[in-house]
């Protein structure tokens, strides 16, 4: 990965379009800003229950978007990075729907967990420790052709089915994705959902040992075929300063509040406090496809957090504030939200529209040790989108916009755009971001 500010985008959702769309984009009126590019999910389908993050063919993209020639073509023009999956996939995939007609016949039977494969006993109390985004079941019931009905793991959504990476069958559905991948020009993944892939009764399923392993086996078998792995865990801070001792690179998702907090109150000491421990090797962000994570700074089991359950309580009122409401109609149990312990706010918007505010921001986000990432949306300062948020009912949509050319084109014109380029070149290209950094 250059040391240089990445872009996260859907090729849909910034270009207008197609990849072929975005490539012309980012040769127009985008050339020069970026070192790679995170393309968020360009599976099929790009319309499914969860914006992509669903696969029903992860190896296969999706027609609306173009072809795999795109994509590689595209990543002639800029390093590539794509979401590796690991935790689940789509209910509608032919591999399930062979599962649901066939049961245990099926060939595609183990790539599938069900909670028998983890409890053996349905009323086991331990099933309550699972740490879970959301506060329902994580096991949905589907019926069988035969009329059995089978609790399957759905950590996320009923209609994303978890897949057991211990099996056989698990480990060569990743192992085909990674080659996919290499074939076609990716040069860096996601590991998304990471953190819950391992499962095991008596424990939380969640960053276990046995977590770590698999991470870095499968970081192993990406760097074989010459991808560097970025890990996405949100959890507490010291688990991302674990984690970035055994992969290439990590999120530093604790940032992102911690600014805001910053800002709001003119505390810095817990900023201070976060960068002197901070990972080296991390990925920074301020904004991305999903809200505004809160757990990243929070006490978790006991262990204090870079904030306190007052500040947090503070800080998520302010942005509640700050949005006239906006990010409260989108956040927590409103709005069909898969995460409960993010907010769904633009960060511009986090921050009252404030140009200035937005700017420092960004130079506190550009100016940290690590390599800066920017959404698109957060790129051109975009407002909440509460018309599509209307529209889906889906709360991460409130920033998610859908954008033309023509939008791109006008919000480049904005001071607070412009500026933030000038500050994107900047980082760039200023010698002292090949330096080493203190405090």
């Amino acid at each position: 990965m250059k040391n240089q500010v990445q872009l996260i985008t859907y090729i849909d959702r910034l270009a207008g379009a197609d990849a072929k769309a975005l490539s012309a984009m980012l040769a127009g009126p985008l050339s020069g800003l970026f070192g790679g590019v995170h393309l968020l999910p360009f599976f099929y389908p790009i319309n499914g229950s969860d914006a992509g993050f669903d696969p029903i063919d992860h190896t296969r993209v999706d027609p609306l978007l173009g072809s795999w020639q795109d994509i590689s073509l595209l990543g002639q023009q800029q390093p590539l990075m794509a979401d590796l999956i690991v935790n689940h996939m789509s209910a509608d995939s032919p591999e399930f729907q062979d599962v649901l007609a066939k049961g245990e016949a099926s060939p595609y039977w183990d790539l599938f967990l069900t909670r028998d494969k983890v409890f053996a006993d349905a009323d086991d109390p331990a099933i309550k420790r699972i740490y879970r985004p959301r506060d329902t079941s994580c096991f949905t019931h589907y019926t069988l052709a035969d009329g059995r009905e089978i609790p399957f793991w759905t950590t996320f959504t009923s209609k994303q089915i978890d897949i057991d990476v211990n099996s056989e069958a698990g480990q060569a559905y990743l192992t085909r994705i990674l080659d996919t991948f290499a074939d076609n020009g990716i040069t860096m993944i996601r590991l998304d959902a990471a953190g819950y892939a391992i499962k095991k009764a008596g424990s939380r399923c969640f960053m276990l040992d046995e977590t770590y392993e698999f991470i870095n086996q499968l970081a192993g078998q990406a760097r074989q075929r010459g991808i560097d792995t970025l890990v996405e865990i949100h959890s507490h801070h010291q688990t991302q300063v674990d984690i970035a001792k055994r992969v290439d690179r990590v999120y530093d998702f604790a940032l992102p509040p911690l600014v805001l907090h910053a800002l709001f109150s003119a505390d810095v000491v817990p900023l201070l406090r976060w960068l002197d421990m901070a990972p080296r090797n991390c990925v920074t962000v301020l904004d991305t496809h999903d809200g505004i994570g809160i757990i990243d700074v929070g006490p978790m089991e006991g262990k204090p957090g870079l904030l306190n359950d007052a500040q947090i309580d503070q800080l998520v009122e302010q942005i509640h504030h700050n949005s006239g409401g906006q990010s409260r109609q989108a956040t927590g149990a409103a709005a069909s939200n898969v995460d409960l312990y993010q907010v769904n706010c633009t960060y511009y918007d986090a921050l009252g529209g404030d140009d200035g505010a937005y700017l420092i921001a960004r130079a506190i986000q550009f100016f940290c040790p690590g390599v800066p990432q920017v959404y698109y949306g957060g790129l051109l300062a975009e407002r909440n989108d509460m018309a599509l948020l209307v529209k889906t009912q889906v709360g991460r949509d409130i920033n998610r916009p859908y954008l033309t050319a023509d939008k791109v084109d006008a919000a480049l014109e904005r001071p607070v755009v412009a500026q933030l380029c000038e500050l994107i070149r900047l980082r760039n290209t200023h010698p002292a971001f090949n330096g080493h950094f203190s405090m």
